[in-house]
């Protein structure tokens, strides 16, 4: 018992492991200031009808020549509370063409749809987190006319079947009540952005007649959920996305994708393993069922398809622990 005890615990260590490296590099990946002057120009109002170029040079901080990835003084934040919120991506820009105007820029890569709980609401909070500190950076006690808008962008990689492909914008707007005030008051300072990724793949476009928001959708669906090779993903961001690809870019990618082939594979393997070892203990029937479950279970929080999964799994059970945590009843 305690050796199954400790294969356990190794085998967790080295997901969890693998998993993280995957995220690192996916941050790594989206930090890279072409790559999010792409996403700003598609989803951000201020950003509308800019030139690429002109939206990377927006952007504040000091970036590695090497990788054009921005240096941060710092990606968390302290709360009231005495705890810390870690972002994923946080900048500043300030945009010459609109007077200068300073924006702070939230960028998040969520690969889990169904974390618990409501991500817009987490989305707000982190908004409001980086309005309230601002405090003596920006306003002081005597004056809030200096607060400056803030950016919370949610990439996220693994929507459900229903909400994929969608954009939506959470911000405040004024409702009159009563009357028609002459001064409406400076309320446009918070929006956060849910892009949700294509399960399908882009349209057929080509580089003159699709808009920012196809480049921008075809661009991340081509690095996240393609299923080419690492050095075909590159080929087709410069080719048919105009996006630079630099040697390092490159690499990252490739280190992105390789964890993605090992950490698929031990799912499958380990599955196997597992339901072969509980079926021997419980049953073989009962402990494969639960197994198969469980390897379901996490190999949707990584992204893999339906599809992929049902090449080792009933595909009626896939689609029924889809629906389950569509609905909140996977248990």
């Amino acid at each position: 018992m305690e050796e199954q005890k400790d294969n356990y615990l190794a085998r967790t260590v080295r997901d969890a492991y693998g998993m993280e490296q995957y995220d690192i590099q996916a941050k790594k990946i989206l930090a890279d200031k072409y790559l999010l002057a792409v996403i700003m120009a598609a989803v951000v109002e201020e950003f509308h009808g800019m030139d690429i170029d002109e939206v990377m040079e927006s952007i504040d901080g000091d970036p590695e020549v090497e990788t054009g990835r921005i240096i941060c003084d710092g990606e968390e934040d302290a709360i009231l509370t005495g705890g810390r919120i870690h972002y994923d991506i946080k900048f500043t820009v300030h945009i010459k063409q609109s007077g200068n105007i300073k924006l702070y820029m939230n960028l998040e890569a969520q690969r889990d749809y169904y974390p618990g709980y409501d991500l817009v609401t987490r989305g707000i909070y982190y908004g409001a987190t980086m309005l309230s500190t601002q405090w003596e950076k920006e306003i002081r006690p005597e004056d809030y006319s200096n607060l400056k808008k803030v950016y919370s962008i949610w990439l996220c990689m693994n929507s459900s079947e229903q909400d994929a492909n969608t954009i939506t914008e959470y911000s405040i707007h004024p409702t009159m009540v009563y009357g028609e005030p002459k001064r409406i008051g400076r309320y446009d300072l918070i929006s956060v952005i849910m892009i949700r990724l294509s399960n399908k793949g882009a349209s057929e476009l080509t580089r003159e007649t699709m808009d920012a928001i196809q480049r921008m959708n075809g661009a991340l669906y081509t690095i996240f959920k393609s299923k080419k090779t690492a050095t075909e993903k590159c080929k087709d961001l410069q080719e048919n996305y105009g996006i630079p690809v630099s040697e390092t870019f490159e690499n990252e990618v490739k280190t992105m994708c390789n964890f993605s082939e090992v950490i698929l594979e031990k799912g499958f393997e380990e599955g196997r393993e597992k339901g072969r070892e509980e079926g021997m203990e419980k049953g073989f029937e009962k402990g494969e069922e639960r197994t198969r479950r469980e390897a379901i279970r996490n190999m949707l929080k990584f992204g893999v398809s339906k599809e992929t999964i049902a090449t080792e799994y009933p595909l009626e059970l896939v689609e029924q622990i889809i629906r389950e945590k569509e609905t909140g009843t996977d248990k």
